[in-house]
């Protein structure tokens, strides 16, 4: 990949359901499918959301 079609590659927006099915694509390699698709469903608490929001911003931040 040249450099600009990696511009152009940074530039698109991502969609989540694009990054769910990436990452859970890869986990499900790794993972028992069971778990894998119980933790989808999951609901996060409170508390995880938030470190979840936090990490997020962070690395917005190291990545600007």
């Amino acid at each position: 990949m040249n450099k600009n079609q990696t511009k152009e590659t940074e530039s698109k927006g991502v969609t989540m359901d694009q990054v769910m099915s990436k990452v859970s694509g890869l986990i499900i390699q790794k993972a028992d499918r069971q778990e894998v698709h119980d933790m989808i469903l999951g609901k996060a608490n409170k508390v995880d959301t938030e470190m979840s929001l936090r990490w997020v911003d962070l690395l917005h931040k190291m990545v600007n």
